[in-house]
């Protein structure tokens, strides 16, 4: 395990080669060696797509090309003919409603004001989802006349 002052000169020695690095970077990008990629010069939608769109951003130009933070965003979100072809990341299994979790001994203290309703679209959490469900939504701006909550 390493002590303090052995932590202290590892640390140093790794900042002081970063600056060099970043001064070597510096000095090729001044002479025009290199070029740096300006922040969001590469978008796509899925962590896949990123090494193919980083070898067409290269082939624009023939210097090269250093990646700030920043430069390469992936949005979640992929879109046709840009990331075609890549392995979409999807998440598990939903967790169940609100209503169908147990409740716990310090949550079931107080009983709901109001009488509960249950909506047959509410599943128990024992049941599976047999087909997907699309859900629409419009959005608009509060509105008075219409009873809508203002924020403030």
């Amino acid at each position: 395990m390493l002590t303090d002052p052995e932590t202290q000169k590892l640390q140093a020695a790794l900042e002081q080669l970063e600056s060099e690095q970043r001064r070597r970077i510096d000095e090729r990008i001044a002479k025009g060696e290199a070029v740096r990629a300006p922040f969001g010069s590469i978008v796509v939608g899925v962590p896949g797509a990123v090494d193919a769109a980083i070898a067409a951003y290269k082939a624009r130009d023939t210097r090269e090309v250093y990646f700030d933070e920043g430069a390469i965003l992936i949005t979640g979100v992929p879109r046709a003919g840009r990331d075609d072809g890549y392995e979409i990341p999807t998440s598990g299994p939903s967790h169940p409603c609100a209503p169908c979790v147990p409740k716990t001994e310090e949550h079931s203290a107080a009983p709901p004001s109001g009488p509960v309703v249950r909506s047959e679209s509410v599943r128990s959490a024992g049941e599976s989802v047999s087909e997907p469900r699309y859900v629409r939504a419009q959005i608009r701006r509060p509105d008075p006349e219409k009873n809508d909550p203002r924020r403030n």
